[in-house]
């Protein structure tokens, strides 16, 4: 395998890295945002619906954001451990 194709292989598991955070970072986070909004209205007598659809949006926006950010952290592990092989020898 050549340096490129080597380097290009890195740089896919980090592009995989963080779009795996982002997708496990927004269910996590729609499903606890969601329950927030559930409990925090469950004892009220408006439609809760909207509410939840909100609390939904929330979550996954929140999860995208956070789920990306540590999959860029654990891709930049990735990347750095990849570098540091690669370096010339003095």
């Amino acid at each position: 395998m050549t340096a490129t194709e080597t380097q290009e292989a890195v740089e896919t598991r980090v592009f995989t890295s963080i779009a795996g955070g982002m997708l496990i970072g927004a269910v996590v986070c729609a499903l606890l945002w969601t329950g927030i909004v559930l409990l925090a209205h469950a004892a009220s007598d408006f439609d809760l619906k909207p509410m939840l659809l909100v609390g939904l949006g929330c979550g996954i926006f929140a999860g995208v954001f956070l789920g990306g950010c540590f999959g860029a952290l654990r891709g930049s592990l990735l990347l750095e451990h990849h570098e540091k092989e690669t370096l010339p020898a003095r």
